[in-house]
């Protein structure tokens, strides 16, 4: 018997036993399938369906007395919509999930809203199908893809259920990922995302029950879904191009390390302290530190801009409640030592032309 005179029996096997438990009705094509391989082999390969259906009778006989059988009623046809209506609401779900794509990359707004519009659209043509929605179930592709799964015991199928079995972590995982969109579209501060992302965390998982029970809920839960990948993706893809350098702080004035400098304290080799010293940078301007002051605000100004080093430090009077300007106390330093200058050992021959002497910048200490 041919595969294809199987796949067929089993296809109309499925859609005879819609408005059963979904995982029953896998139960029931996958024994069903066992037993086929081995009327195949009984009746040989040049059996059909026409001998396949003179033996087990039509599919539909087949699942009614599989019905009976496991203790279900009999089928009753479903009230399905108008022709074409089926086909029409699935392609516009597959149109809504492929808008949502693009939408999320384009980070657009409208264009989501929109996907969200087709998928209402296509919702609104099944809606009175039932929540198993057997008009869309038996459309000859899904019939097909439902099928064409693998079969219980194969590593196929155990990579199968296991992705099934992490669909809570998804639930939460999408309540995230609506929240960054909701930051990136609407310019929402980091704390409301935090809140955003909270108040949809519970609000995600009874969705996603929801939709195992209730198949209309895909219409709406597919774009969704699509951009919240999308952005998970994104989100991954940023985490991974951050640079590995250490942080940095920005303050204003000095800083090493990230902590500011509010002063300077020259020594020379000798490891004298040095009084009355101004800095330049290589431009000839003023190196001004942060404010040395312990008891007012950086920005109040007690200490002017260019003033000498070490400057003085506004420390807290408690007797006046004022700040007092003093000398800063004694500091204790360790001073390298100079390395030694290695004389060369080969004179250097003489340039034939003499370079031009190095550009000398003329500074004026403040006053």
């Amino acid at each position: 018997m041919t595969a294809t005179a199987v796949g067929e029996y089993l296809d109309g096997l499925r859609a005879a036993l819609a408005g059963l438990p979904a995982s029953e009705i896998d139960e029931i094509v996958d024994d069903a399938r066992t037993h086929l391989r081995e009327l195949s082999a009984e009746l040989g390969p040049e059996a059909g369906r026409a001998e396949l259906e003179t033996r087990l009778g039509t599919p539909a006989a087949y699942a009614a007395e599989l019905r009976a059988a496991a203790g279900y009623p009999e089928a009753r046809p479903p009230a399905r919509p108008a022709n074409g209506r089926p086909s029409a609401a699935l392609t516009l779900l597959v149109g809504s999930v492929l808008l949502a794509l693009t939408a999320a990359v384009a980070r657009d707004l409208s264009m989501l809203l929109f996907a969200l519009v087709l998928a209402a659209v296509g919702l609104a043509l099944i809606a009175g199908d039932g929540p198993r929605v057997p008009s869309v179930a038996a459309l000859p592709l899904l019939v097909r893809l439902r099928s064409s799964r693998p079969e219980p015991g194969t590593p196929a199928r155990a990579l199968l259920d296991f992705l099934v079995s992490l669909q809570p972590g998804w639930w939460v995982a999408r309540a995230f990922a609506v929240a960054v969109v909701a930051a990136v579209w609407l310019g929402f501060p980091g704390l409301a995302v935090v809140v955003v992302a909270l108040v949809g965390l519970p609000v995600s998982v009874w969705i996603g029950h929801r939709s195992r029970s209730d198949h209309r809920w895909w219409w709406a839960v597919a774009p969704l879904n699509t951009v919240a990948v999308v952005m998970l993706l994104i989100g991954a893809a940023l985490v991974s191009s951050f640079p590995r350098s250490p942080v940095t702080i920005d303050v204003p004035g000095l800083a090493q390390d990230g902590v500011p400098i509010t002063n300077i304290r020259p020594f020379d080799s000798f490891g004298n302290p040095l009084g009355h010293v101004y800095l330049f940078d290589q431009d000839g301007r003023p190196i001004d530190a942060g404010q040395a002051d312990e008891c007012t605000p950086p920005s109040s100004g007690t200490v002017p801009s260019g003033a000498p080093y070490p400057r003085d430090v506004g420390r807290f009077d408690p007797a006046t409640g004022e700040c007092v300007s003093t000398a800063p106390g004694p500091l204790a330093v360790s001073i390298p030592k100079p390395t030694p200058t290695q004389t060369p050992t080969t004179k250097p021959t003489a340039s034939p032309t003499t370079p031009a002497a190095a550009p000398t910048t003329t500074v004026t200490p403040p006053r």
